[in-house]
């Protein structure tokens, strides 16, 4: 991976994140230790619900939603923000067109959104 010799855990550029993104097709295993996240465009269920590919560790794991066509409810990204795998803990969630949740049918700008935050890392209540 000639990115990986700039980009990512293992790169000449530490502050750079070596991050892959796809859709249905896992990436190959040997590129784990080079990257620092990879992000799974999940839309809905779209290929099946949320799972951890096999040898992935969980913590890399990012697990999307599109905003596209489900910027009035959310789609699915409150489940993808309260699911966690059986072992560990994914690494976080995220949407694709997030402006578009502004228009949220809530009426309250960017609803499911601010939500899926508070589900995985909760206000501290004083």
């Amino acid at each position: 991976m000639e990115l990986a010799k700039y980009f990512g855990p293992q790169g000449s550029i530490s502050n750079k994140l070596l991050i892959i993104d796809y859709f249905n097709s896992v990436p190959p295993k040997d590129c784990i230790p080079y990257c620092d996240y990879f992000v799974q465009q999940a839309y809905s269920d779209q290929v099946g619900f949320l799972t951890q590919p096999s040898g992935f560790p969980p913590e890399k794991m990012i697990y999307c939603e599109t905003f596209g066509v489900f910027y009035l409810d959310g789609g699915r990204l409150l489940d993808y923000a309260r699911w966690e795998p059986e072992v560990g803990h994914k690494g976080g969630c995220g949407v694709f067109y997030l402006g578009r949740n502004y228009y949220s049918a809530s009426g309250i700008p960017y609803n499911e959104f601010r939500q899926a935050i508070q589900i995985m890392n909760p206000s501290i209540k004083e």
